[in-house]
């Protein structure tokens, strides 16, 4: 998925990062942690506070996204970068794509094996 400018303006503000700090500083966040409509009330205060501009339309467009964003990051600050990084790759169409050929993957890797083994007693 290409980012489009207002994704991209997040990024170039850290929002999520800074945001994780903001929130952790008032919350505890459970494995179980859901991004509600009271966590991205105050993501848009947030934004506000930070003077980085948005629409509703810019959030709307890109809403399942901003919460993946958003629970990833938090995920990092308070579990540690790999928990981050599986709430990342739970959403990421690539990612989950990508996933399903990994059984494939493994498969045609044993293949490779095995001949290997198999010319190297030829040999």
């Amino acid at each position: 998925m290409k980012a489009n400018h207002f994704q991209d303006s997040l990024y170039q503000h850290y929002a999520f990062f800074d945001f994780s700090k903001h929130y952790l500083a008032n919350h505890v966040v459970a494995k179980d942690f859901v991004v509600d409509d009271a966590v991205m009330q105050e993501f848009k205060a947030f934004l506000k506070a930070q003077e980085i501009d948005y629409t509703d339309a810019d959030l709307n467009g890109v809403s399942d996204w901003l919460k993946a964003s958003i629970k990833s990051e938090l995920f990092k600050s308070q579990f540690g970068q790999i928990e981050g990084s599986k709430v990342t790759a739970e959403w990421d169409p690539q990612i989950t794509k990508a996933i399903t050929f990994l059984p494939e993957a493994q498969t045609l890797a044993d293949r490779a094996k095995s001949t290997t083994k198999v010319a190297g007693l030829i040999h």
